[in-house]
């Protein structure tokens, strides 16, 4: 859906200086963005994937869920809220955000100004799992990150033949893979080996006993996303 805002002035979007136009832009969802890709979604999140092209550009769009997002590749980029200065700046692979749009909705326009794609992986918090875990997660190649009201994340870092060990995971959430290869995920129901990409997003249901193991050749990196 697009919605006009008639009453704000509106910057240049790539300079990163404010600009004046008698012409306010179509804003759209998130959702309706062509660079935002949907990927699934279910009671809990709503995952979606953003590639943007270098030199191109986003329309404006509007978030209005809490969001974790998590680079996949490195970007230099120009954020543009909607009637504010531009924000240029880069963006590290691997960067972890978790953005409190509920209660600080936004409007912006994003631009690649490097020379590679812009990647990202952005997961809507929608609602709390039925049950979530009091105190966070600890296993071998874990470090948790951060803590935020709605939203625990972990870094998972794994070398060749090295294992997390069975976790006791009390949550639900989301895997999000950022150096991919092969992995092995065993739990009460069995082992299944995946061979996952950057950006691959695995949500698992909670509470579940599961182990990782990689079985690939090369480190794995990803990022688990506790649901609270």
């Amino acid at each position: 859906m697009r919605v006009r805002y008639p009453d704000v002035q509106i910057p240049y979007p790539a300079t990163g200086e404010r600009a004046m136009t008698d012409a306010p832009p179509d804003v759209v969802s998130v959702h309706d963005e062509p660079r935002h890709r949907f990927r699934f979604r279910n009671d809990h999140a709503y995952v979606y994937d953003v590639l943007i092209p270098p030199a191109d550009v986003t329309l404006y769009h509007s978030h209005n869920e809490d969001t974790l997002y998590v680079a996949i590749a490195g970007a230099h980029v120009c954020n543009q809220p909607l009637g504010q200065d531009a924000q240029i700046g880069d963006v590290a692979k691997g960067t972890i955000m978790v953005m409190p749009h509920r209660t600080k909705p936004i409007v912006h326009q994003v631009t690649n100004k490097g020379d590679a794609d812009m990647r990202l992986i952005g997961a809507e918090i929608l609602a709390s799992p039925p049950v979530v875990a009091e105190t966070a997660l600890s296993a071998p190649g874990l470090t948790l990150a951060s803590e935020k009201p709605r939203v625990r994340t972990y870094t998972v870092v794994l070398e060749p033949d090295a294992s997390t060990g069975d976790m006791a995971c009390a949550f639900s959430g989301l895997l999000i893979v950022i150096s991919g290869g092969v992995i092995e995920i065993a739990g009460a129901d069995g082992a299944r080996t995946l061979s996952l990409s950057p950006g691959d997003a695995i949500w698992h249901d909670g509470p579940v006993r599961q182990r990782l193991t990689n079985r690939g050749a090369a480190p794995f990196e990803a990022v688990l996303g506790e649901w609270r």
